[in-house]
C-alpha cells in the first residue's frame, strides 16, 4: 500500500508475557505501544519509517562509534546492545512502550518504559 501525501500510519503493538518468579508465582505483564505517524504533506515521517529506520541507524552509529563491542551478525538480545538503543529512542524520538504488570501481591503497576 502506498501512502498518499496526507495519509498517516498507525502502530498498535502489544506484547503479553506470563512472568514466573522463584516461588512459582505467575502474573501477566504487558507492553503496549500505540502511536500514529505524520503525513508527508505535514513534513513528517511515517511511524514505521521512524521506528524501523531510526532504530537501525542508531544501532549502526553505535557500532561505528565502538559502543557496541560484539562482532559479526548479532541479535539485540543483550543489554549492552538494546539498552543504549532504547534509551536514545525514548530520549530523542519519544518512542516508548507502556508497561503494565499485575504482581503476585495483587498490586497492579503501570508505567512508561523505553521501547
Amino acid at each position: 500500500m502506498k501512502h498518499t501525501e496526507h495519509d498517516r500510519d498507525l502502530v498498535v503493538m502489544r506484547h503479553n508475557f506470563i512472568i514466573e518468579n522463584q516461588k512459582k508465582e505467575r502474573w501477566l505483564h504487558t507492553s503496549t505501544w500505540i502511536e500514529s505517524g505524520a503525513s508527508h504533506a505535514s513534513g513528517g515521517y511515517s511511524l514505521m519509517s521512524k521506528s524501523v529506520g531510526v532504530t537501525a541507524a542508531i544501532g549502526a552509529r553505535l557500532v561505528l562509534e565502538g559502543k557496541i563491542k560484539s562482532k559479526g551478525v548479532v541479535t539485540p538480545m543483550h543489554a549492552d546492545i538494546y539498552e543504549p538503543i532504547m534509551r536514545i529512542l525514548e530520549d530523542k524520538f519519544n518512542i516508548k512502550m507502556t508497561e503494565e504488570s499485575a504482581r503476585p501481591d495483587g498490586l497492579p503497576t503501570s508505567h512508561s518504559a523505553k521501547l
